[in-house]
């Protein structure tokens, strides 16, 4: 990764092997748990995990592109005024680029979690209808064998008492 400035001295020649040295070792060295995870694996996270990570992408971008554009400046600082105009142009048009992947990525996973909330309430409604089915359907049932014993038309009885009632015939048969 030698810059391509115009002049370079014997000391910048020497503290950029250095420099090389340093990324070798850095690229040889083991690796921690957090670089194990591919790229690729970001879909493998929770969606929290995921909308944090853009979040925070989105929050520091502009961090990160004053970072990079001082590195390239002061890499060729006494280099190709051209060259450094084009750098920078590069470097503006990737981090834009950046910026719009990481704002759809944000948005699309506060989508998921929109409509896996709606999936869960639609799942939450599901589920009290069907106690309520549940209860009336069991009534309706006690108040039929009610009827086949004959003793509906003269009584008339809430649903406790009909539960109560049907409790005990099944303990005496």
């Amino acid at each position: 990764m030698a810059p391509d400035c115009a002049s370079m001295s014997a000391v910048d020649e020497l503290s950029l092997k250095r420099q090389s040295k340093r990324e070798l070792a850095q690229n040889h060295r083991p690796l921690k748990a957090c670089d194990r995870i591919p790229r690729s694996s970001e879909s493998l996270l929770s969606p929290n995990r995921a909308l944090r990570a853009a979040l925070l992408k989105r929050r520091f971008a502009d961090t990160i592109l004053r970072a990079q554009e001082k590195m390239i400046l002061h890499k060729c600082e006494r280099g190709d005024p051209e060259k450094l105009r084009r750098e920078l142009k590069d470097l503006k048009r990737k981090q834009g680029e950046e910026r719009r992947r990481i704002n759809a990525q944000a948005k699309a996973v506060e989508r998921v979690l929109k409509q896996r909330e709606r999936e869960r309430k639609a799942a939450r409604l599901k589920i009290q209808k069907m106690e309520k089915t549940v209860e009336i359907d069991d009534c309706y049932e006690i108040w039929e064998d009610l009827k086949m014993l004959g003793y509906a038309q003269c009584v008339d009885l809430s649903a406790k008492e009909l539960a109560d009632l049907k409790q005990s015939m099944t303990m005496k048969g």
